[in-house]
């Protein structure tokens, strides 16, 4: 015999490949009529308990990081340099989008593709 048949044998995955795709039920029983019934039901439901405080949470920590990181970009931009002939932010017309608004390659907004690097 192969080592692959030893393997498979020896650990049990060959039980999962033996067994029959449904199961039996016991007799009398209806397989439309089989439900999960309260246990089911009450594992579901702490579950989604459990889960509506962490998407909360999450949520909230998501709005902290986008807020921190806006308030770093007005700073960073409030305490540059006046802005040089040549630089990018010197040919923004007055009232143009804010740098924070365009993505750092220089595609315009809403644009998408690869870049060329």
């Amino acid at each position: 015999m192969s080592l692959l048949h030893e393997v498979v044998v020896h650990t049990g995955v060959g039980v999962l490949a033996l067994s029959p795709a449904e199961p039996e039920l016991r007799e009398g029983l209806n397989p439309e009529a089989v439900t999960p019934g309260l246990l089911g039901f009450l594992v579901i439901f702490l579950a989604v308990l459990v889960c509506i405080p962490l998407f909360l949470s999450m949520t909230g920590k998501l709005r902290r990081v986008e807020h921190r990181r806006r308030r770093e970009d007005t700073e960073e931009g409030a305490g540059s340099e006046p802005d040089q002939p040549g630089s990018p932010d010197a040919a923004r017309a007055p009232g143009a989008s804010s740098p924070s608004s365009t993505p750092s390659d220089g595609r315009p907004p809403g644009a998408s593709g690869p870049t060329e690097d």
